[in-house]
């Protein structure tokens, strides 16, 4: 995964700290929605055995990518999976 400049400003503005990237990356679900693809937290996708702690701090942020793989931008929002899940598709993590 590559991240662009401004992907790294844009993460230093909003705070966005290295466990819950990291978490967000890795537990994260795909949605395709207009071209880009969003990583955000969708809870009922998640493992019984995560914390519940980092599903809080995490659950409202979503990472943005384009189609060659680059971190483009990361955003905030209350309710993510709300904005991106009504007209997205959940893209298979293959």
């Amino acid at each position: 995964m590559t991240q662009t400049l401004h992907f790294l400003i844009r993460r230093s503005q909003r705070c966005l700290r290295n466990d819950v990237f990291d978490f967000l990356y890795e537990y994260g679900t795909e949605v395709c929605y207009h071209g880009y693809y969003y990583i955000l937290l969708i809870k009922k996708n998640l493992p019984s055995n995560v914390s519940m702690e980092m599903v809080k701090k995490a659950e409202n942020w979503t990472l943005i990518r384009g189609e060659n793989g680059n971190l483009i931008t990361c955003t905030h929002s209350n309710n993510p999976a709300k904005q991106y899940l009504r007209k997205g598709k959940i893209r298979d993590a293959a």
